[in-house]
Parts: structure tokens; C-alpha cells; sequence
């Protein structure tokens, strides 16, 4: 069994299942929506919950964003390093 495989912590938070593009889209959503009910809150505890909110759409956006870049780029570079 390879060192990868026995993580089960890192196979639970895969993305891979549900899709990058999906998370993507789902946490932007969530940010839109989010953010404009946190401009219309209308106490200090609504707003904080809002913002955590917020936040968490942020980061699952950022980190699903960065991997998805990264394939992609690997993706053309393996492309223009075979042409050659």
C-alpha cells in the first residue's frame, strides 16, 4: 500500500469527487449571496455569521481555484514539452 493510500483523512476532503469547477461555482454563489446579505444585516451577531460565511466561501474557492490552475498549467506544459 503507497503512502498515499493510507491518508483517509486527505481521501474524505478530496475534491475530485464532487468536481473542481462544481466547488468552485457553489462557493461563488455562496459568496454573492453572502456578501450582499451581510450589506443588509442588521445587528453585529448577523453580520459576524454572515462574514464566517463569507469566509469559508472564500477559502474553498481559493483553494479549489489554485489546484484547478495548477492542473491546467501542468496540462500545457506537458502538451508544449511533448511537441518539442
Amino acid at each position: 500500500m503507497a503512502a498515499h493510500e493510507d491518508n483517509t483523512f486527505m481521501k474524505d476532503l478530496n475534491f475530485c469527487r464532487i468536481g473542481r469547477l462544481k466547488v468552485i461555482l457553489v462557493c461563488s454563489v455562496t459568496m454573492v449571496i453572502s456578501g450582499v446579505a451581510a450589506s443588509f444585516s442588521v445587528d453585529i451577531y448577523m453580520l459576524a455569521a454572515l462574514t464566517f460565511i463569507l469566509g469559508a466561501a472564500v477559502a474553498g474557492a481559493r483553494n479549489s481555484g489554485f489546484v484547478y490552475s495548477k492542473h491546467m498549467l501542468m496540462e500545457i506544459f506537458y502538451r508544449w514539452s511533448a511537441s518539442s
